[in-house]
């Protein structure tokens, strides 16, 4: 089998666990978020095991899905998903900022009232 079909032939591996892992939510920490992901090219190596454990530390813990990860797929997963996260931290950042300048001006009212 030439490199060419192999690799079409994980990245039908690829799809399946990926399909599996978007109904589930397991790719993504139970969420519903969908990644699209670049296809994996002729001669790309497997992810390496830094990789795959950043993925797994990132939410990502369906291994089927894992093992069928290209190098370059997981680059571009994990910059998905580091993405999402900042773009939810500061969401949650500017949550918690409009809370305590609600709270300072609650304070300063009361403390005008009672004086």
């Amino acid at each position: 089998m030439n490199p060419r079909e192999s690799a079409a032939g994980s990245d039908a591996k690829l799809k399946e666990a990926a399909a599996a892992a978007n109904n589930s939510g397991a790719a993504t920490g139970g969420t519903s978020a969908h990644f699209d992901l670049p296809e994996r090219r002729p001669y790309e190596p497997k992810a390496t095991k830094k990789q795959k454990d950043l993925l797994w530390a990132l939410g990502v813990q369906d291994v089927p899905f894992l093992e069928a990860l290209g190098k370059w797929q997981a680059v571009a997963m994990i910059d998905l998903i580091r993405a999402k996260q900042s773009k939810q931290g500061n969401r949650a950042l500017s949550k918690v900022a409009l809370i305590l300048v609600a709270t300072a001006a609650i304070i300063y009212l009361l403390t005008r009232l009672v004086s």
